[in-house]
C-alpha cells in the first residue's frame, strides 16, 4: 500500500497531524474548563465539609440533650423538683464542658419548670434563663412532629445574640418506658468558640456573617454571593472565585423557619485551576513536539501495524469471550463475580427505573464459615461453597442473578418480585434450602446463612447504596443470632453513626483513667457471707459523662477493641488486689471476663502467669469468666487455655448459662469450676414454673457432676429464699449489693471479721447494710 501510493499516504499524515493539532486546542481548553469545574466541585465538597463538622459537633449536643433526658433522675426531677439534681446535673462547669449555653425544662403542661444561662466568659450561671430567648422555643411543643425528626444542623434559631442551636427531648425513664410529656432543652450560642471547633473539625479557615435583621445589608459580599443567597431554589452551598488564584466556599444556615441567619465561609486557593493551566500548556507543547518527531515513523510503521492488526483480530476474537467469562466469573462455583455485578447491577437498576418496579438485592452470608475450613481443611471448604451457589440458584428464579462475592458471601438480585410478601418469601426459601444438611466427604453437616435486604427504590437509588445498605441489615442479621434475615431500616444508619463516635471515643480512652472499675461482690447464699467479687468495667467520658457498659462493651467486641480494654481490666484487677495484699487488707477472689477474642488473639494465661508473677500474685485470688461463644468459636484452643488457667490455680465460670447455645448436657464437657445462671431465669424464678424448672435442672445437673451454682440478678427476698431452698451455692445482685467503688471494697474486706461474728440469721442483713452504707447516688 505504501509502495503504490507514498505521496498520497504522506499527505494524508500530514493532513492528520494539522487536524490532530486543531483538536489538541480544542481539548486543551475543554481541559481548562474541566479542571474550573472540579474545583468548583471541590470548593463545594468544602462548603459541605463545613456543614458536616458543624453537624458532628452538634451531634454531641444531641447525644449530651439524650442522655439526661432519657436518665431515672431526670424522670424523677419531673415529679418531685430538687435543688440537689440542679446544683449536680447543672453546674457551670457541667454546661461548659458539654458547651451548652442555657437550658431549660418544661412541663407536660408547659410550664417552665428550671431555666438556667451560662453567662459568656464567666463560670456563673444566671437564674433563670432570659425570658426573650425562652420565648424563641415556645412554639416546639405546638409542633412535636417537625423538631423530633430535623437533623442537629436544621434545629437553629435567631435572637438579638446571633444564631443559636438547640436540642429537645422529651424527659423519659432510661429504659423508655415511661414519656412524662415534660421537655429538656438544651442550647448552644454560635459564638467563637462554636466557629473554631468547625474549623478544627473541617481543617477550614471558618467564619461567620450574621444574615438576619440588618447583617445581610451590612455585609460586604460579592454581587454573586447575593444572587445566590436571594435565590430560593439555589443549593445550601456556593462557591466564588476572588480572582485567578483565591476562591471562597459558602455555606448557608437557616433557622427552622427556613429563614436565612448565618453564612459560613473559608477561603482558599486556586490550587487545581492554576495546575490545570500549567499541565495543558505543558502537555500540548510535549505532543506537538511528539507528533512532528512521530510523523516520519508512522509512515514506516502503517503498513506493519496493518498487517499485524488483520491477523490479531481474529485471534482476538477468538479469546475475547474466554477473557470476558473468566474475568467476570468466579472459577470455583462458575456463579457471575463481583466484577460482572458492577457492570450488570447498574444496568439492572436502569431497567428497574424505566418499568416503575422495585428491585431487591440480599446480601447472604454463610454463618461460621470458618469453623469448616479450620475444623476439616479448605478442599472441604470449597466443596461445600460449590453446593451452596447450586442450592441458591436452585432457590432463585430464572430472572434472578446469583453472584459470587467472595469468601463465603453471595449476592442474589431479583428485579421481577413484584412486593415484600415476594421479597420475604424468597430471602425465607434461601435460607430454607440452606439449612438442609449438607452430605461432604463421610459427614453430613449442618449450615446455615444470615441475609441483609435492600430494596430499589425504597432504600437506595444506585448500586454502591443498595449494596451498603444491604450489608448493614446483613450485619443487624448477625446481631439477632444468625439464620434469619432482616430488611434494611433507615435506623441502622443511625445507629451506625452512634457507634463509630462511641468507637473512636473508646480507642481514645483505652489506657487512660476514663476507664476504670467497680466490683459487685458475691454472697454465700447459705450463710451470707461475701466469698469473691466480680470486676466491671466503667467508663466516665470528660464530655459524655458516664457511659453505660451495655453501649460500649458490644462496640468493643465488634471493633477489636475488647482485646486492649480487657488486658487493661486484667492489669487494673492484679495491681488493686497486690495493693489490697501489700496493705494488709484480707483478700477475696475476684472475677474478670474474658472475651472470645482475647483467647483467639493473644496468649491470656501466658499474660495472667506474667502479671501475677510480676506482682508477687498467689493465681488463687483470679478467677475468670468466659462465656458459650469461646467455647463455640474455638473450642479446641479455649479448652487447652482454660485448663492452663485452672492448673496455674485459677477458677473458671462459665457466665450466662442458658442464653446461647448450650443445654445441661454440655455442661459435662466442660473444664470449669462453677456455672452462673443467668438473670433472665432468676428474674421470675418465683412466678414462672418454666424458669424455675430450669433452674433446678441446672443446679441438679451441677451437683452432680460437682460444679459449683452462682445466681446472678438476685433482687428480692423471695428470689433469695427459692434458690436457697433449691441448694444454689452463691449468688449476686442487686439485693445484697450494687456494684460499689475501689474504697467500699476495701471496707467490706477489712469489715468480714466483724460479720463472722454475727449469728446465721443475722448475717445476710449485716452484709447488706454495710454494702448499701457505702453506695453512692450514682451507683
Amino acid at each position: 500500500m505504501i509502495g503504490s501510493r507514498p505521496r498520497l499516504l504522506i499527505g494524508t499524515i500530514v493532513a492528520a497531524c494539522v487536524v490532530l493539532a486543531a483538536t489538541l486546542t480544542v481539548a486543551a481548553e475543554l481541559f481548562i474548563r474541566r479542571f474550573d469545574a472540579i474545583e468548583t466541585a471541590q470548593n463545594r465538597q468544602k462548603a459541605e465539609q463545613i456543614l458536616r463538622a458543624l453537624e458532628a459537633d452538634l451531634n454531641q449536643l444531641a447525644i449530651s440533650t439524650r442522655d439526661y433526658g432519657q436518665w431515672d433522675q431526670a424522670y424523677q426531677f419531673i415529679h418531685r423538683p430538687s435543688q440537689q439534681f440542679v446544683d449536680v446535673n447543672f453546674s457551670p462547669y457541667n454546661l461548659a464542658s458539654m458547651e451548652v449555653d442555657m437550658v431549660a425544662i418544661l412541663d407536660h403542661d408547659g410550664q417552665l419548670v428550671f431555666s438556667a444561662e451560662l453567662l459568656e466568659g464567666q463560670r456563673k450561671l444566671r437564674y433563670p434563663a432570659p425570658p426573650e430567648l425562652l420565648q424563641l422555643f415556645a412554639h416546639l411543643r405546638e409542633e412535636p412532629g417537625d423538631w423530633r425528626h430535623r437533623k442537629p444542623v436544621e434545629r437553629i434559631v435567631d435572637s438579638s445574640r446571633g444564631p443559636m442551636a438547640f436540642s429537645i427531648v422529651e424527659i423519659n425513664r432510661s429504659n423508655e418506658t415511661d414519656p412524662t410529656g415534660a421537655l429538656l432543652l438544651f442550647v448552644r450560642h454560635f459564638d467563637a468558640d462554636e466557629i473554631a471547633r468547625i474549623a478544627q473539625t473541617s481543617q477550614l479557615d471558618v467564619t461567620m456573617t450574621r444574615l438576619s435583621g440588618d447583617g445581610l445589608a451590612k455585609a460586604k459580599l460579592p454581587d454573586a454571593v447575593r444572587r445566590w443567597l436571594n435565590d430560593p431554589e439555589a443549593p445550601e452551598v456556593f462557591s466564588w472565585n476572588v480572582d485567578d488564584e483565591r476562591t471562597i466556599s459558602y455555606a448557608l444556615l437557616r433557622d427552622i423557619h427556613g429563614q436565612p441567619v448565618s453564612l459560613l465561609s473559608a477561603p482558599s486557593t486556586r490550587e487545581i485551576a492554576t495546575l490545570g493551566r500549567r499541565t495543558t500548556l505543558l502537555l500540548i507543547g510535549a505532543i506537538g513536539l511528539v507528533i512532528i518527531a512521530c510523523a516520519g515513523l508512522l509512515t514506516l510503521l502503517i503498513v506493519r501495524l496493518q498487517q499485524s492488526w488483520e491477523r490479531q483480530v481474529a485471534t482476538e476474537q477468538r479469546h475475547r469471550q474466554t477473557l470476558d467469562h473468566v474475568g467476570e466469573h468466579d472459577s470455583l462455583t462458575e456463579l457471575p463475580n463481583r466484577v460482572y455485578l458492577r457492570t450488570r447491577l447498574p444496568q439492572l437498576l436502569q431497567e428497574a427505573a424505566g418499568n416503575s418496579r422495585p428491585l431487591s438485592l440480599l446480601y447472604v452470608d454463610l454463618d461460621h464459615f470458618k469453623h469448616i475450613n479450620d475444623s476439616r481443611n479448605h478442599g472441604a471448604g470449597d466443596q461445600l461453597l460449590k453446593i451452596v451457589a447450586q442450592r441458591l440458584e436452585s432457590a432463585t428464579g430464572p430472572a434472578d442473578l446469583v453472584i459470587r462475592s467472595g469468601g463465603d458471601e453471595f449476592v442474589v438480585v431479583a428485579p421481577l418480585l413484584e412486593n415484600m410478601l415476594e421479597i420475604r418469601a424468597l430471602a425465607t426459601r434461601l435460607l430454607a434450602s440452606l439449612r438442609e444438611p449438607i452430605a461432604l466427604n463421610d459427614a453430613t453437616l449442618a449450615m446455615t446463612a444470615s441475609i441483609g435486604v435492600a430494596v430499589y427504590p425504597h432504600d437506595g437509588t444506585d448500586a454502591e447504596a443498595l449494596l451498603k445498605h444491604a450489608d448493614m441489615a446483613l450485619y443487624r442479621a448477625k446481631e439477632l443470632g444468625r439464620d434469619n434475615f432482616q430488611l434494611f431500616d433507615a435506623k441502622m444508619n443511625t445507629e451506625l453513626s452512634e457507634h463509630v463516635v462511641i468507637e473512636q471515643a473508646l480507642r481514645r480512652a483505652i489506657g487512660t483513667e476514663q476507664i476504670y472499675l467497680e466490683f459487685q461482690p458475691l454472697v454465700d447464699l447459705q450463710t451470707g457471707m461475701l466469698t469473691s467479687f466480680e470486676a466491671l468495667a466503667r467508663w466516665r467520658h470528660p464530655e459524655l459523662g458516664v457511659i453505660a457498659p451495655g453501649r460500649f462493651i458490644p462496640v468493643a467486641e465488634k471493633s477489636g477493641l475488647i482485646v486492649p480494654l480487657g488486658d487493661q481490666i486484667l492489669c487494673t484487677v492484679i495491681q488493686q488486689l497486690h495493693d489490697w495484699q501489700s496493705a494488709g487488707v484480707p483478700l477475696v477472689p475476684v472475677a474478670v471476663n474474658v472475651a472470645p477474642l482475647q483467647f483467639e488473639r493473644t496468649d491470656f494465661p501466658t499474660r495472667c502467669h506474667e502479671l501475677a508473677l510480676q506482682h508477687q500474685l498467689d493465681p488463687k485470688w483470679l478467677s475468670f469468666e468466659v462465656t458459650e461463644s469461646a467455647w463455640l468459636q474455638n473450642s479446641n484452643k479455649s479448652v487447652v487455655m482454660i485448663d492452663t488457667l485452672r492448673h496455674e490455680g485459677s477458677k473458671v465460670y462459665l457466665d450466662d448459662f442458658g442464653t446461647g447455645f448450650s443445654n445441661l448436657s454440655y455442661l459435662k464437657h466442660l473444664p470449669i469450676d462453677a456455672v452462673k445462671i443467668d438473670q433472665a431465669f432468676v428474674r421470675n424464678i418465683t412466678a414462672d414454673p418454666s424458669d424455675a424448672a430450669i433452674v433446678r435442672g441446672v443446679l441438679a445437673m451441677a451437683k452432680q457432676l460437682g460444679i459449683d451454682t452462682i445466681a446472678e440478678g438476685i433482687e428480692t427476698v423471695e428470689q433469695l429464699e427459692c434458690l436457697r431452698e433449691m441448694g444454689c451455692h452463691r449468688g449476686q445482685g442487686y439485693y445484697f449489693s450494687k456494684p460499689i467503688p475501689t474504697e467500699q471494697c476495701r471496707a467490706l474486706l477489712e469489715g468480714m471479721g466483724d460479720l463472722q461474728r454475727f449469728t446465721e440469721t443475722l448475717k445476710m442483713r449485716a452484709f447488706e447494710g454495710v454494702a448499701n452504707s457505702t453506695h453512692s447516688p450514682a451507683a
